[in-house]
């Protein structure tokens, strides 16, 4: 099923199939409809019962289709010889001044020696699996000329282009600010999504200190909480191969710390979670608010979503 349903999506979008072959499922992005159509075809085989007619139908389709691939292997070679290629076999051969690879001529002569076995040993190949040849053959030229194909030439499914004026967004650097628990470090995972393998994240555990106590003094409980959270979130990112940074920030007013931290390090993007921040901070709170109205760099808010959070509704007793 993971090759048909591959190779269907590819013949769909070379228009060697109807489009609907090519539809993939808006949340899974898996060609939903090759799958059910070919799970549907494959159950209905199994009812026949019988596996080694089964068999010998899959020798003869398999080794058709090698063979097919084998020699289009050398036909590019001679027709797109300039074509870039980062892996070539080796053992090639010129001939007429084309780089001809002899794997492939060797693995087509065999592969269609199979093929020729299969087909002269077994009745059910010769009765079935080139009536089937034939008419898929007749299929894909029949849906060629309704389309106004030829079928010879190369097409493919127009997609929409991007837009001229599209620029890819490219982060190095992330700043994470962690409140309370997120001992998960759910936000690093996010974040490192954003940056890729070579960015570096930054994780910064805020703790806000109340006007009536030192900034340098107290809340050393609070304070021992977040290096415990912060040293979990190490370890959890190093496991996934993710470069961090920790550090731990005691500050009045949460959002100017921030800001002053990500221009200091030079981020390209503060990642917020506001799913384990405090009550407060839940959704847009102030903290948020100041961050995108300074907007040291591109600042992505990630809130819990609400409809999933939605109590479900219970009947009153009679």
């Amino acid at each position: 099923m993971i090759g048909i349903s591959r190779l269907s999506w590819s013949l769909a979008e070379h228009r060697q199939l109807p489009s609907l072959f090519s539809q993939l499922h808006p949340r899974y992005r898996t060609p939903w409809f090759t799958l059910i159509f070919f799970s549907m075809l494959a159950s209905t085989l199994i009812i026949y019962g019988n596996t080694e007619v089964l068999g010998n139908l899959y020798s003869f389709g398999a080794m058709l289709s090698f063979t097919t691939a084998h020699a289009a292997i050398v036909a590019l070679r001679v027709k797109d010889p300039d074509r870039e290629r980062p892996y070539k076999t080796p053992g090639g051969v010129r001939v007429r001044g084309h780089l001809i690879p002899m794997a492939a001529v060797l693995g087509g002569i065999g592969t269609f020696a199979a093929w020729c076995a299969v087909t002269a040993l077994h009745s059910e190949a010769r009765i079935v699996g080139i009536p089937w040849m034939i008419v898929g053959m007749g299929g894909y030229f029949a849906y060629r000329k309704r389309q106004g194909l030829s079928p010879r030439k190369h097409y493919r499914i127009e997609r929409p282009q991007r837009p001229a004026d599209f620029e890819e967004l490219d982060y190095k650097t992330a700043l994470v600010p962690i409140f309370g628990d997120d001992v998960s470090a759910t936000a690093l995972s996010s974040a490192a999504k954003l940056i890729g393998a070579d960015g570096v994240l930054y994780a910064i555990y805020v703790l806000p200190v109340p006007s009536q106590l030192s900034l340098e003094a107290g809340l050393e409980q609070e304070e021992a909480h977040g290096r415990s959270v912060l040293e979990s979130a190490r370890i959890q990112a190093r496991r996934a191969g993710i470069k961090i940074h920790t550090g731990l920030i005691r500050t009045r007013n949460p959002g100017a710390a921030l800001v002053e931290e990500a221009q200091r390090v030079g981020c390209d993007v503060i990642y917020w979670s506001t799913i384990h921040a405090p009550a407060g901070e839940q959704r847009i709170g102030p903290t948020a608010a100041y961050l995108l109205s300074k907007r040291p760099c591109r600042v992505i808010i990630e809130t819990q979503n609400q409809l999933a959070k939605r109590p479900e509704r219970v009947g009153a007793p009679a």
